[in-house]
């Protein structure tokens, strides 16, 4: 037997209602990703990447379909009870950083853990060696005013990985940085996720990452207009 799938979509829809326009967003998806895998969805714009990756996340609910996540069905979930699944079982990385400007790095990364009732030390030694882990030691105790974006995206990844979640979903992770940076975080990303056998949903507009993805997912217009599994994915 092998190893069931950490998310399955059955028919989801998404239709947003914008005064009496009905948009619909995404159109009876159906996926499945594996464990570990490094799945990539691409499409152009207002293709419905975001939208996906949302739903996924728990962000989002559908407007009809199934959403099974970590074998939960997330579409069912109250809103607290998916905030307390997000924080056991999900990381996110976003485009814009989101970082607490008033927070040093350490504090930054802390903070999911002190979401979760983890006392100062614990957190702040956890933290500490994901900082280390995304090499950003020296950069502990700076405000994310005083970083690079490149290094603001690190905090933003080892914030998102130090809770240890089975699934880490990333959206457009390098799309404010330069392609010498951009390639530096994707292979950061990547590397931490294998080593860790975390699986890696990620939205880009970057057609050049497909190479280095297990599974390319491809929307247009809100349907899966391609589900492509690569046999020899390069490193970045």
């Amino acid at each position: 037997m092998g190893a069931s799938p950490v998310i399955v979509l059955n028919d989801v829809t998404k239709v947003y209602e914008i005064g009496k326009t009905r948009l619909k967003a995404l159109n009876r998806i159906n996926l499945e990703v594996m464990p570990g895998e490094f799945c990539l969805i691409v499409g152009r714009s207002g293709s419905g990447k975001s939208t996906l990756l949302n739903m996924l996340a728990g962000l989002e609910r559908p407007t009809s379909g199934k959403i099974i996540v970590a074998g939960r069905h997330i579409e069912r979930m109250t809103e607290k009870k998916l905030v307390s699944f997000r924080l056991a079982n999900i990381g996110f990385v976003f485009q814009s950083f989101n970082l607490f400007a008033a927070h040093t790095a350490i504090e930054n990364v802390a903070m999911p853990l002190m979401y979760r009732g983890m006392n100062r030390r614990r957190r702040t030694i956890l933290a500490k060696d994901m900082l280390e882990a995304v090499g950003l030691s020296s950069h502990a105790d700076h405000l994310p005013g005083q970083m690079s974006g490149g290094q603001q995206q690190r905090v933003g990844i080892a914030r998102a990985l130090v809770t240890k979640p089975r699934i880490l979903f990333a959206d457009e992770p390098t799309g404010n940085l330069d392609l010498r940076t951009s390639r530096e975080i994707l292979s950061l990303i990547r590397g931490i996720c294998r080593e860790r056998a975390t699986t890696l949903v990620m939205v880009t507009h970057d057609q050049e990452i497909a190479d280095h993805a297990d599974r390319i997912i491809t929307l247009l217009d809100g349907q899966i207009t391609g589900n492509t599994v690569n046999q020899t994915p390069l490193d970045f």
